[in-house]
C-alpha cells in the first residue's frame, strides 16, 4: 500500500522551494521520504505537495491551512500568497502556529506547515510547555479578556497586564506574579503564556508599521478554544466585562 500523507495530526523555511520544500514536508507529516535526482518519493511514490494540488491539496484540507492572496496583481507586482497553519488542534501531533508566504497558493501552505513543526520543535526544546499552555482553564479567562478589550482596539501588552492584574484583585481565579516596574506593574509569565497561545493561534500578536511594540487580540482560533471553557467563562462574564470597561472604558 503507498504510504500518503493522512491527517496525523525557522523562517527560513520561506526560502524552501522545490523538491527541497517537498522533502522538508513529508519529514513534517511524519512520512519516511527517499530524494532521489531530485525528486521526493514516498514508498516508491512521488511526492510533491508544493507543486502538485493532488498531494498539497489534501494536507490543507486536513491542517485547516488558511491561504490567502497577499500580493494582488493590480499592485503591478507577482501575485504572492500568504498561509497560515493555525496550530489549535495539532499540538499533540507537533504543530506550533505556523505563516509563510510564497508565489503559489501550494508553496505558501507548504512552508508554513513546515514553520508549524519548526516552531513546535523549538518551543519544545526550550521548554515551552504547549500542553500545558493548551490544558490550563486560567487560560481561558485571559484570551476571553483579550477577545472582549479588543473591540476597542488591539491591545498593547502593558494593557493586556493591566487588564489581567484587575481581573485577579476583582476576583477572578488567575494567579500571576506581577512586580512593580518604572512604569507599571509587569508579570513575566503573562508575557510567556501570550506567545503559547500566539503560536497555537488563540491570541493573534502583530507589530504595527512604525511602533516597536507588539499588539494584542483573539486569533483566528479563539472561538473554538473558549468554547471548551463556556461554563468557566459564564460563571465570570460579568466581572470579565466590568473589569474592561474599567480598565478600556
Amino acid at each position: 500500500m503507498n504510504e500518503k500523507p493522512h491527517c496525523q495530526g525557522v523562517n527560513e523555511n520561506a526560502a524552501l522551494v522545490g523538491a527541497s520544500l517537498d522533502l522538508a514536508v513529508a519529514q513534517a507529516v511524519r512520512l519516511s521520504p527517499q530524494l532521489r535526482d531530485g525528486t521526493v518519493y514516498v514508498n516508491g511514490v512521488r511526492f510533491s505537495p508544493s507543486r502538485d494540488w493532488a498531494d498539497g491539496g489534501p494536507l490543507i484540507e486536513c491542517y485547516r491551512i488558511r491561504v490567502q492572496v497577499l500580493e494582488a496583481p493590480w499592485t503591478g507586482r507577482e501575485v504572492l500568497w500568504s498561509a497560515e497553519f493555525p496550530a489549535f488542534g495539532f499540538e499533540k501531533q507537533g504543530f506550533a502556529h505556523g505563516w509563510s508566504s510564497g508565489p503559489t497558493p501550494l508553496v505558501a501552505a507548504m512552508r508554513s506547515l513546515v514553520e508549524a513543526r519548526g516552531v513546535y520543535r523549538e518551543a519544545e526544546h526550550e521548554g515551552g510547555g504547549w500542553s500545558d499552555a493548551d490544558m490550563r482553564e486560567d487560560l481561558a479567562l485571559v484570551v476571553e479578556l483579550v477577545r472582549v478589550a479588543g473591540i476597542y482596539h488591539p491591545l498593547e501588552l502593558h494593557e493586556v497586564q493591566a487588564l489581567v492584574q484587575a481581573a485577579e484583585i476583582a476576583g477572578i481565579p488567575l494567579a500571576y506574579r506581577f512586580k512593580e516596574k518604572l512604569d507599571a506593574a509587569r508579570s513575566s509569565a503573562l508575557s510567556d503564556d501570550l506567545a503559547h497561545l500566539s503560536a497555537l493561534g488563540v491570541i493573534r500578536m502583530r507589530r504595527d508599521p512604525g511602533d516597536s511594540g507588539m499588539r494584542y487580540q483573539a486569533g483566528g482560533e479563539a472561538e473554538s478554544y473558549l468554547r471548551r471553557y463556556k461554563d468557566l467563562l459564564h460563571r465570570h462574564t460579568s466581572t470579565l466585562h466590568a473589569v474592561v470597561q474599567a480598565i478600556m472604558g
